[in-house]
């Protein structure tokens, strides 16, 4: 909850001192640091808030699913470098297409700030903070029971399907 908040206030910070989706773009990628499915969460909210930024937060949400993308290889490779052959052509996949969509909503972002008159409002908004962390509680709880009834290779594959609903570490 406190991490959804965090996200949109460094939005908001970072919109209000660099220009719009420039700005909504650096917040996710330092998101997708930490947290791809926040941030997403968290620039959806704020672009229902602010329709005319739309661009900017889809771009700010695509640029955290990159990121994340490249966290995830970094990951398995400190854990488990034989990880990463098996499953980085993916993530490379994903990063590569990723990249041509960001910079599809980055060109839109920037034909689209340039006459936009900022009005972000409060940058702490509980409700969609609240829902991610219900959302996060929910999985984790589902996912430690799965564990503790012993569930078999297929309960580990419905476990990973269900955990990266929040998140893919």
């Amino acid at each position: 909850v406190v991490f959804v908040s965090g996200i949109s206030c460094v939005g908001y910070f970072l919109t209000k001192v660099v220009k719009g989706g420039l700005g909504l773009g650096l917040a996710g990628m330092l998101g997708g640091l930490v947290a791809s499915t926040a941030v997403t969460e968290s620039m959806a909210s704020g672009s229902k808030k602010n329709p005319s930024l739309v661009n900017s937060y889809t771009f700010g949400a695509i640029a955290a699913s990159v990121v994340m993308a490249g966290r995830v290889i970094f990951e398995a490779w400190v854990v488990e470098s034989r990880m990463v052959t098996l499953h980085s052509a993916a993530l490379f996949v994903m990063i590569a297409v990723g990249l041509v969509f960001a910079l599809r909503w980055f060109e839109g972002t920037a034909a689209s700030d340039d006459n936009v008159d900022l009005n972000l409002g409060s940058p702490l908004s509980l409700k969609p903070a609240l829902l991610f962390g219900l959302l996060f509680s929910v999985v984790v709880f589902l996912s430690k029971a799965m564990l503790a009834v012993g569930v078999g290779s297929y309960g580990f594959l419905a476990l990973g399907l269900i955990a990266g609903m929040v998140d893919v570490d």
